[in-house]
């Protein structure tokens, strides 16, 4: 069974580490991903988003600053995948943690709400 996957970045005026992280997914062969930006503080003069070549790239914009739980809470409505994650926008993930992170949260006999990873410095 194919699980497909909800990333959901809320951002602040933080518009260059957003590409960044636009660039560095549409890198992955990670298919079935819709990547969800959820801009703060954007002003209506802002430029969309750049695709960098995804195929599913969702962008909402508050044009005050609706904090995080809200703005997370707006991705979440939006979101469409069997399984949402949260990703900030300075996070490199690769497209083996997608697949663990969702299939631990997908076909996992406890059914988890919530699952985190671990990282080793």
């Amino acid at each position: 069974m194919h699980v497909s996957v909800s990333l959901i970045t809320v951002s602040h005026r933080d518009e260059e580490q957003v590409d960044a992280l636009l660039a560095h997914l549409s890198s992955l062969s990670a298919s079935g991903v819709e990547v969800i930006i959820v801009r703060n503080a954007c002003p209506a003069t802002s430029p969309p988003l750049r695709q960098f070549g995804l195929t599913t790239l969702i962008e909402l914009r508050n044009s005050d600053n609706a904090g995080f739980a809200a703005a997370f809470n707006q991705g979440l409505r939006a979101a469409r995948g069997d399984v949402v994650m949260s990703l900030n926008s300075d996070v490199v993930v690769t497209s083996a943690a997608l697949a663990a992170l969702a299939t631990a949260a997908f076909h996992s006999e406890q059914q988890p709400a919530v699952v985190a990873s671990h990282f080793d410095k």
